[in-house]
């Protein structure tokens, strides 16, 4: 469960008693480079700890490199968090909430997001070179068409991170909290990545939820 907690996606430790999500935002859902080592450890010790006792000390040595690494993660997104602000700031980008999240393997790829009520910015994290952030307005009234207990947990799963958009009648969710693969461009178009929730009413107050994705051009 505290693993769970370190991940952008996060977990109810606290649930049955509250549905607060608890995420730290600081490593990747799926993360080699975490994984590996308990693996390594594990299979050394399944195999040759009849043969030999001391074998069994690689379990430990494993759990002890992957904790370092997640220990490293959290304190590494403590240093991004603090860079995408100043970033903000120096492009006189107003905010009431930023996140930063990471992405794909290893903890090196980041993005940064920031927030008001009405506009969501995203933009890849660079340490060496000018942050380019897009702004998406949030369009939070569009929720208001669709089922409200729906409408209250898709917001509840995104953390308020998060942008609406409307596509023949249906209506779009797009999660920023944990969903970061970069902005999609179709002509006209522009999604701020590139999976999202569908919404479509159906008659009698029924609702079909469905997920999507962009490709890639």
């Amino acid at each position: 469960m505290l693993l769970d907690a370190f991940t952008a996606y996060g977990t109810q430790l606290f649930s049955p008693f509250s549905n607060y999500r608890v995420s730290f935002d600081s490593v990747n859902i799926v993360d080699p480079v975490y994984t590996v080592p308990l693996l390594i450890g594990l299979f050394i010790t399944i195999y040759y700890q009849k043969k030999k006792q001391q074998w069994s000390n690689a379990n430990a040595i494993g759990i002890c490199v992957s904790t370092l690494y997640l220990l490293f993660t959290f304190v590494h997104k403590q240093t991004i968090t603090a860079d995408v602000e100043k970033e903000l700031q120096t492009q006189q980008i107003n905010y009431d909430a930023v996140k930063s999240i990471p992405v794909g393997v290893g903890n090196v790829n980041w993005y940064g997001v920031a927030k008001t009520d009405d506009t969501l910015y995203i933009g890849k994290y660079s340490r060496n070179d000018k942050m380019i952030f897009h702004s998406f307005p949030v369009n939070s009234h569009l929720l208001n068409g669709i089922n409200a207990d729906l409408a209250e947990q898709l917001k509840w799963f995104a953390q308020d991170f998060y942008v609406v958009a409307e596509d023949n009648g249906k209506v779009r969710l797009y999660n920023l909290q944990c969903d970061m693969q970069g902005v999609r461009t179709y002509g006209k178009y522009k999604a701020p990545t590139a999976f999202y929730f569908e919404v479509e009413n159906k008659e009698n107050g029924e609702f079909e939820l469905s997920t999507g994705m962009h490709k890639k051009e």
